[in-house]
């Protein structure tokens, strides 16, 4: 039989004891943009989870204001996150108004910017949404152009540090 770990972030080796060397953004970089997912939730009622690589979110309630969806989304391990309404007022989800939600990472920390940069591709893979408990739907956008009620997604320009 073959018997391995699945390691903390920053740990890697057959039993978790290496310490991984830092990746990420050169801090002496300038004119770099963070990610920004669009997130679009039309729902009356129920909760949501987004997962982003092997991450998954806390219960995302249809009712949650930005500093919830912070909240929930600073869980990730994937750095700080800040949360900007299209609607000012409005809850994550709405029935009657289309509310857009941006996302924007602040950091690039984390497993799920790791894999990316390995593989050659700066930014984050695009959230993935579980809504099975939802009654409504959400949608993601993610990639530089994207555009709704002014919010825009922008896909990350950083660099992998060796």
């Amino acid at each position: 039989k073959i018997h391995g770990c699945l390691c903390d972030d920053g740990f890697s080796g057959y039993n978790c004891a290496e310490r991984e060397c830092p990746v990420g953004d050169d801090p002496l970089t300038t004119g770099q943009a963070n990610e920004v997912q669009l997130l679009f939730c039309q729902a009356t009622t129920g909760w949501f989870t987004l997962r982003l690589g092997d991450k998954v979110s806390g219960h995302i309630s249809s009712a949650a204001g930005p500093r919830d969806l912070e909240g929930a989304l600073g869980r990730w391990g994937v750095g700080a996150v800040r949360v900007t309404y299209g609607i000012p007022v409005a809850t994550v989800c709405s029935k009657a108004v289309d509310n857009v939600v941006a996302i924007e990472f602040l950091q690039t920390t984390g497993a799920p910017y790791r894999a990316q940069l390995l593989a050659g591709r700066p930014g984050l893979p695009a959230m993935q949404v579980e809504a099975s408990y939802l009654n409504g739907f959400v949608t993601i956008s993610s990639g530089s152009g994207n555009r709704m009620l002014g919010l825009g997604a922008q896909s990350a320009t950083r660099e992998a540090l060796p």
